[in-house]
């Protein structure tokens, strides 16, 4: 008796099963959609932020110089030389900062210029502020890409070279970008110290790579990790770009 009551609830549980399991589903999907749509607004708040730097801050800065050009100019001869010299000095240190914080928020040049110059732009960066060599590479023909495309391609790209900076235990890395007919695929590579990726828990944010996944995945791509203890690390990003965004059929 007990065994035919047992066998009447297995259609019941594999349905409550079944049940959860597709709710988990939904629940991870919706999950990751905030998250991607969470970033797309902070992308467009830092470009908004950094246009504002530009367009005010900096122009105001560097119309003050250049009126402070002109006041030394014709104060040469006051005993305010000096002074002025150290205001000069001051501003240009000033107009520095603020190009380089309007880059750090949002970079002008993804918007301007497109995906390709952004990271060409990236490259040189991170040599001048952490020291690493990046050799970019194009292959191909610049297909157009949305914004929240660019923006988290661009993303992508920037938290895989800090990690070749922070991980990777070398001082060079490349950096290729190749479009395809149907998409285009980012590959950063390094030479470095590598890890064990069976082991590692490529969810912590160590590694960093479980953002870029869902950050890939909520836009229809994926993520291909190459990477032995000693023997470097090789990330791809693949990302079709006409497939509707959010299908992960």
């Amino acid at each position: 008796m007990t065994e035919q009551r047992e066998q009447r609830r297995e259609p019941d549980l594999r349905e409550a099963l079944a049940r959860e399991t597709a709710a988990h589903a939904e629940t991870r999907r919706r999950l990751s959609e905030l998250a991607l749509q969470l970033g797309l607004t902070e992308a467009r708040e830092r470009r908004a932020i950094a246009e504002d730097l530009h367009d005010h801050v900096g122009q105001a800065l560097a119309v003050m110089k250049i009126r402070l050009e002109t006041f030394r100019g014709n104060a040469i001869f006051s005993g305010s030389n000096a002074e002025i010299g150290e205001m000069l000095r001051l501003l240009d240190q000033t107009i520095t900062y603020t190009r380089d914080l309007t880059g750090t928020i949002s970079p002008p040049v993804l918007f301007e210029l497109g995906l390709e110059e952004a990271l060409d732009w990236l490259a040189e960066r991170m040599e001048t502020t952490q020291g690493l060599q990046v050799a970019f590479r194009v292959n191909g023909s610049a297909r157009d890409l949305r914004d929240e495309q660019k923006i988290m391609v661009f993303r992508s790209a920037q938290e895989l070279l800090r990690n070749v900076v922070v991980h990777a235990g070398c001082d060079s890395a490349t950096m290729t970008l190749t479009w395809r007919p149907d998409g285009l695929e980012l590959a950063v590579a390094d030479r470095g110290c590598g890890f064990d990726a069976e082991k590692a828990d490529l969810r912590t944010e160590a590694f960093g790579l479980f953002s870029i996944r869902e950050r890939m995945r909520q836009l229809g791509g994926g993520v291909d990790v190459e990477t032995e203890p000693g023997r470097g690390t090789r990330v791809r990003l693949d990302l079709p770009l006409d497939r509707p965004q959010g299908d992960q059929s």
